[in-house]
């Protein structure tokens, strides 16, 4: 039992999602079209999935130029920053106890650790990364360092997944906050 509610804030998806919960009669999940930063819930959530928009590193592929034509150092800026908005936001509407995971298909440093280091520093309540397991995939960890900038050691519980010929790569931080 429990609603879901999914927020999207780009109208084509936000439609897009609309038309594949109707077809598959899910009835249990409530859409918002309305930008993640802003959104307020009238009440505290007990889990969040916040997969966050990105650069889309994970995605690349070097023998198909559109796969990146994308990307910039400008873009990776840009999403750091509204990440940083979205996680922020997100853990202000987590419930004491609960479970935030936040996920990227990149692999930018700035839009990944630097992200959830300045989460844990930001905060005003005390947030816990929990380490992240895999049954079957692969998985790497998490820098504790970038161009001479240091991490928050929690950090190292975040993984890395890296793209096969069979799925794109991704970025793990789960989070929970304190009781």
């Amino acid at each position: 039992t429990g609603i879901i509610v999914a927020v999207e804030n780009i109208r084509t998806r936000y439609y897009k999602l609309q038309s594949v919960l109707r077809l598959l009669n899910v009835k249990s999940v409530e859409t918002k079209l309305i930008d993640g930063r802003r959104y307020r819930s009238p009440q505290l959530i007990d889990q969040i999935l916040l997969d966050a928009p990105s650069s889309c590193e994970g995605r690349v592929k070097t023998y198909e130029p559109k796969s990146y034509a994308y990307w910039s150092p400008r873009k990776i800026k840009e999403m750091a920053h509204k990440q940083k908005g979205l996680l922020h936001n997100a853990t202000r509407l987590l419930k004491k106890g609960g479970t935030l995971v936040y996920s990227t298909c990149t692999f930018s440093p700035e839009e990944n650790e630097e992200v959830i280091d300045w989460v844990l520093k930001k905060s005003k309540v005390k947030l816990n990364l929990v380490p992240i397991e895999s049954k079957g995939l692969p998985i790497y960890p998490a820098l504790l360092s970038w161009r001479d900038k240091g991490m928050n050691s929690e950090v190292k519980k975040c993984v890395r997944i890296y793209p096969t010929d069979l799925m794109d790569g991704f970025f793990i931080a789960k989070v929970q906050k304190e009781e």
